[in-house]
């Protein structure tokens, strides 16, 4: 069989990467030996017909090769070598980052032999992102600065292109302002909601409404009416109202503890009805009340709740924490509602001419600026991350805003002595 080199054609090859090929012969008598005519600049041929190399140039480059047998016998061949430019990582300015938010750049690569796989050479990238082999930077950025990031990309034939880029992540968003916002209701159940998700309701209910509890989040709320009558809206579940056969006296209130799955309703006695995850934890002895329960509020701490008289009793349950009021039974008109202060372990409560006094961890009720129009029926406090606050609803169903308390509809002042249709009844904010 006479001497023939077996190969036939040469794999691409690229510039930077190294190549070796080896090359066959058949026939003849071996061994062979190889020996090099033509061969590109970067390129060695091996006496074992192995050629390898780096390439330098681009470009079809001519190859020349010759085999000899043990007889001495000489064949030769020439091939052409396609030799390409490898993977190039296209320059770009990577978009800034933030602390905790989603990112997500995708790169980009010309030249070399797809497909495409990307890598980081060496160093490493911002915590809490990644590098997808497609080349896609995503996640949320974990710290915030300005990092020097190398970033590569290998192509089919194991070529790698490098570039080096800048990241800069920005520090995380400032937190969101609490939200701020109260509904109100009226002695037909007809609802206002200012500021929050839960929208408004104008729904004449059965019965006398007394009383309205918001949903931790704002998204719902409760409304009760004078015979234990819940009616939950938005988001707020229903977990049941008062049978009347366990009616003792009319309802004066309801109260829903923050982040908790039920509410409290009380009566103008002080009996208290426990719903869903609230049990009730205790109601006011007969004989220790003076006066009419007007309102129930929830602790904004642990799980109780407080209990407040016309002529300015207070009666803590639970983990609410017991605490006198000095000498609100003075207050010209009596108590006439109570709230929970939300920045501390304490309550507020209100008298019919507006006068507020804080007890507990409540300290000082704000400075008050303004006069409020027409008789106080409510009072409701915003969130503890606002600050110190309360909202008075007034008899006109104007709302005034006091201290961290932003949002209030005052609206154009009644004429003098005038009320509603349908008085206003209650009011409560998100916490």
């Amino acid at each position: 069989m006479p001497l023939t080199i077996a190969t036939t054609a040469l794999p691409p090859a690229e510039t930077g990467e190294h190549l070796s090929v080896a090359l066959l012969a058949t026939g003849g008598t071996p061994p062979y030996t190889w020996e090099p005519v033509v061969l590109p600049p970067g390129l060695t041929l091996s006496r074992g017909g192995v050629l390898g190399g780096t390439p330098s140039a681009t470009g079809s480059q001519e190859v020349d090769v010759t085999v000899v047998d043990a007889t001495d016998t000489r064949v030769s061949a020439a091939f052409v070598l396609s030799v390409g430019a490898g993977p190039v990582v296209t320059a770009m300015t990577l978009p800034q980052g933030q602390v905790g938010q989603p990112y997500s750049v995708t790169l980009a690569a010309t030249g070399g032999t797809a497909p495409y796989t990307w890598i980081v050479p060496h160093g490493g990238i911002p915590g809490g992102l990644v590098l997808a082999s497609s080349g896609v930077l995503s996640g949320r950025p974990g710290r915030a600065g300005r990092y020097r990031i190398d970033l590569g990309v290998s192509d089919a034939l194991g070529a790698v292109g490098r570039l080096g880029f800048t990241l800069v992540v920005l520090p995380p968003l400032p937190p969101p302002p609490p939200l701020q916002g109260y509904v109100t209701v009226d002695a037909a159940g007809r609802t206002d909601s200012v500021g929050l998700v839960a929208a408004s309701s104008r729904a004449r209910l059965g019965g006398s409404t007394v009383a309205v509890a918001v949903e931790p989040s704002g998204a719902g709320y409760w409304t009760v009416n004078s015979v234990g009558t819940v009616h939950a809206f938005g988001a707020a579940p229903f977990h049941g109202s008062v049978g009347r056969r366990y009616l003792d006296a009319p309802i004066v209130g309801i109260a829903a503890r923050p982040g908790g799955a039920g509410y409290w309703v009380a009566s103008a006695t002080g009996h208290v009805y426990g719903f869903g995850a609230d049990r009730t934890l205790g109601s006011v002895p007969a004989h220790e009340l003076r006066g009419t329960i007007v309102g129930i509020a929830a602790a904004d701490h642990g799980r109780g709740y407080w209990l407040a008289s016309s002529t300015g009793q207070v009666f803590a349950f639970g983990t609410a924490r017991s605490a006198g009021i000095g000498r609100v039974t003075r207050f010209p008109g009596g108590i006439v509602a109570i709230a929970a202060a939300t920045v501390s372990d304490g309550f507020y409560v209100v008298s019919a001419t507006g006068r507020v006094q804080g007890a507990g961890g409540a300290g000082p009720a704000p400075a008050r600026s303004g006069r409020v129009v027409g008789r106080v029926v409510g009072i409701a406090v915003p969130p503890a991350a606002a600050g110190p606050g309360y909202w008075l609803l007034s008899q006109t169903g104007a709302v005034y805003a006091f201290g961290a308390a932003v949002v209030e509809t005052t609206g154009a002042p009644p004429p003098a002595g005038t009320v509603p249709v349908v008085p206003p009844r209650g009011i409560a904010g998100a916490r």
